[in-house]
């Protein structure tokens, strides 16, 4: 999944050229593209526009090789870090923190589970 937010055209754009690409590596390989491949493209994909930056801001989640969930945000000229969670837009300031508060909450209790 992939949330884009900012300039609809520039996400509009952002959007068609991923569905291309990811189409191609499906019809190159026979499968689908991986969760950090794609995160890679998008990447390279951003850094090229780096002088005139989308003005997107892109979140990718999913399903890594590994089994494990996977965000990772970028911001407009290509810096990405993978993340456990992230929020975007207008209300990303009231967000995060709450989801910064679960998921801490969520990752103690699931670590106690396993050590007990």
């Amino acid at each position: 999944m992939i949330y884009n937010v900012c300039y609809y055209l520039h996400n509009l754009r952002a959007a068609r050229l991923l569905a291309s690409a990811s189409q191609w590596y499906r019809h190159a390989h026979s499968k689908d593209i991986p969760l950090q491949s794609l995160a890679r493209l998008i990447q390279t994909m951003l850094y090229g526009k780096r002088f005139f930056p989308y003005y997107a801001s892109v979140i990718l989640g999913g399903i890594d090789e590994e089994g494990k969930g996977a965000v990772y945000s970028f911001d407009m000229v290509g810096s990405y870090e993978r993340e456990k969670c992230r929020a975007a837009g207008a209300a990303s300031a009231l967000v995060q923190p709450f989801l910064d508060n679960q998921v801490r909450l969520l990752s103690s209790v699931y670590q106690c589970r396993q050590e007990c």
